[in-house]
């Protein structure tokens, strides 16, 4: 920056550097159009070509990051090499600007309509711009009670809703596997968490991150009933005891949970 700085000739000819004498802060300039700061009877103006320079300045773009369907953030830069009183709201001015693009992705900050008014050189460091996909929920669906059935299958009742679409987005995205869900094991229990795999699609859904919804539901035991045993007659014997005869079998058995039961006093 040429203001507050002097220009000495080889002669002795000390010229005042300013703004005001030289209309630019950097450039080719005759030394007789600057201001001369010291003057003597012997003076004989003596033409100089003076090529300046301009100082430095380091500029680095910082990485900014916003939501997808939200507003840009403004871009942000730090910047170094400034000199004497010269501030970086004097020194710079103008806005950076990145690559277009609204979907969710990385995109490059560049320097846009940054420039210095003061005449600096900008050596500027690019950054990346992100946007990270926006999280969606699903309201609307709830586990189906059932009686147990050997599985770990389970039953989604309801209409699956969307919620933090952004925009228009609604007519863009879809839902599938709304219908069922998964227990973590095949069990009776009450208030049973159940797994969803719900997906999204449509061409707007890389912009979103599916949260499963948390639901529950009851699956109550199953009824079983014995047959193929009956009653023994016997004579008087003074006790309650009665024997049966026959073979137990059990009828209601979920799925291959048969090898999994017994009976006992069936005789």
């Amino acid at each position: 920056r040429i203001n507050g700085h002097t220009f000495t000739s080889a002669a002795g000819d000390a010229y005042s550097l300013l703004t005001a004498a030289s209309g630019a802060d950097s450039g080719t300039f005759n030394t007789p159009s600057l201001a001369r700061t010291t003057l003597n009877s012997a003076y004989t103006p003596t033409s100089y070509t003076l090529t300046v320079t301009p100082l430095t300045l380091t500029v680095n773009a910082n990485a900014l990051n916003k939501v997808y369907g939200t507003a840009d953030p403004t871009l942000t830069y730090s910047a170094t090499g400034l000199d004497g009183s010269d501030t970086v709201g004097t020194a710079l001015s103008g806005l950076l600007a990145r690559t277009a693009g609204s979907n969710a992705g990385t995109y490059a900050i560049n320097q846009g309509a940054l420039v210095s008014p003061l005449g600096y050189a900008i050596n500027f460091t690019g950054a990346n711009f992100t946007i990270t996909p926006a999280t969606l929920t699903v309201t609307g669906l709830s586990g189906v009670d059932r009686l147990y059935n050997s599985t770990a299958v389970v039953g989604l009742a309801g209409s699956a809703t969307l919620v933090g679409v952004a925009g228009g987005d609604g007519v863009n995205l879809s839902l599938a596997n709304t219908t069922g869900g998964t227990f973590g094991d095949k069990n009776a229990g009450n208030n049973k968490p159940v797994t969803t795999s719900i997906t999204l699609g449509g061409t707007a859904a890389g912009n979103y991150t599916l949260t499963q919804p948390s639901l529950t539901a009851n699956v109550t035991p199953a009824t079983l009933t014995v047959t193929g045993l009956s009653g023994v007659d016997r004579t008087y014997n003074a006790t309650t005891l009665a024997p049966l005869g026959g073979t137990a079998t059990l009828s209601g058995v979920q799925g291959t949970d048969g090898g999994n039961l017994s009976l006992g006093n069936t005789t």
